[in-house]
């Protein structure tokens, strides 16, 4: 082989390597975290927020849902992600009890879940 074809070849061998590097890097899954003011709520209708990490750019929005004894009590809608950051309102008044919580990407994937309890009526 000639001088041109082996420069060709190792392009195509790095430009090769580097795309599986590169889609390897862009599908590691997302992660969130619940802050932990959040788990300790002062009000029966709480703010949860958190942060994720791994985030893929084309999916921007995450929502969470409550439940309380294994239903689904409360769900979100989609919520906007902001430098890593979310913030959700919880709308209806949570009466006094343990609940759990599950927060997910737009695609229904389960990217953190946490406990919390409201301890008295407001």
């Amino acid at each position: 082989m000639n001088k041109n074809v082996w420069i060709g070849i190792a392009v195509m061998v790095i430009l090769t390597a580097g795309a599986l590097y590169y889609t390897h890097q862009s599908h590691a899954p997302a992660t969130a975290t619940i802050d932990q003011n959040s788990l300790t709520p002062i009000s029966a209708t709480p703010t949860i927020s958190g942060s994720v990490s791994n985030w893929n750019p084309n999916t921007t929005t995450i929502r969470i849902q409550i439940s309380s004894q294994g239903e689904i009590i409360y769900e979100s809608g989609l919520y906007g992600v902001s430098n890593n950051r979310w913030s959700i309102s919880v709308v209806p008044t949570l009466s006094p009890g343990t609940y759990s919580i599950s927060v997910l990407d737009n695609n229904n994937n389960l990217l953190t879940s946490g406990i919390f309890t409201i301890v008295t009526q407001w």
